[in-house]
């Protein structure tokens, strides 16, 4: 017989938390937090880089992921990002 099985759901993936996100980041404080936060860039950027060169291209180049927030109101991010900000969000608010 096989292990139970967790499953874990956070949030509605059809809002778009960008502000809410925005100020998240924007809180000080929460080392947990920004741990958090900085690592997600990190892991979304080095995801990005594993991607072959002619996929790369539908991604921005970011830093962190207020860099990443300011260049979604410039321009519409790839869905893979606009989910991945989702679920970010979500964890987020679970830390904070």
């Amino acid at each position: 017989m096989s292990a139970p099985l967790s499953l874990y759901l956070f949030g509605d993936q059809t809002t778009q938390p960008k502000e809410d996100l925005r100020k998240l980041l924007m809180v000080g404080g929460n080392p947990t937090l920004n741990s958090f936060t900085d690592q997600a860039a990190l892991s979304l950027r080095q995801e990005i880089q594993t991607l072959d060169w002619s996929q790369r291209e539908y991604f921005p180049t970011f830093t962190s992921l207020l860099d990443l927030l300011a260049i979604e109101n410039l321009e519409h991010l790839h869905p893979a990002i606009q989910l991945s900000l989702s679920s970010i969000h979500n964890f987020a608010l679970f830390l904070w």
